[in-house]
């Protein structure tokens, strides 16, 4: 059998172009891995609760273990601001701006209560008038409000009393503050 040689034309016409393109590609494709890979930020993962977060998120899910409990939800996922409020963009700046620290949900996903943890670093004026605002805003859109402050977790059989009942110290009627039985 015969091989009959390939004409010169037909190098020059289809197999040199071809491989000028394939060496063009992979240098595309590497360039692209290499520009991927600097472009790797300077991150690195952090704690999505407190410890103390993570001792009252354990407290709540064992009292309430048919109840949904959401921790670190900004208040625009539980509100939105009516089209005709006076001051729409502020209230939704501050919707956007500022996270729950735990949201306690009925089985069927109403809420039943928000839940703020305090601690000694939010004692600076600018904490304190967000969380009036926030307490207000809450206030406003009919869901209540329950505010640890710094020091010891309530006890697990005080929630209920806490969240749903009365025997506590009322801020205002939406608004529980728990204040430790011995203060």
């Amino acid at each position: 059998m015969s091989h009959w040689p390939m004409p010169q034309w037909l190098i020059s016409q289809w197999v040199l172009p071809t491989l000028g393109l394939a060496l063009l590609a992979t240098g595309f494709v590497a360039w692209m891995i290499r520009r991927r890979v600097e472009k790797v930020w300077s991150l690195a993962p952090r704690e999505l609760l407190s410890t103390r977060e993570r001792a009252f998120h354990r407290l709540l899910v064992s009292k309430y273990p048919d109840h949904p409990v959401f921790a670190k939800l900004p208040l625009f996922h539980l509100m939105e601001v009516l089209q005709d409020s006076a001051d729409r963009e502020l209230l939704a700046k501050h919707l956007r701006e500022h996270l729950c620290a735990f949201v306690l949900c009925r089985p069927d996903y109403r809420i039943l209560a928000v839940i703020e943890l305090d601690d000694d670093a939010r004692s600076s004026s600018g904490a304190a008038a967000r969380d009036a605002h926030t307490a207000e805003a809450l206030q406003s859109a009919g869901l209540r409000l329950v505010r640890i402050p710094a020091g010891p977790l309530p006890e697990a059989s005080d929630l209920p009393l806490l969240i749903e009942g009365d025997g506590f110290f009322f801020l205002s009627p939406p608004v529980r503050k728990w204040q430790p039985l011995s203060a």
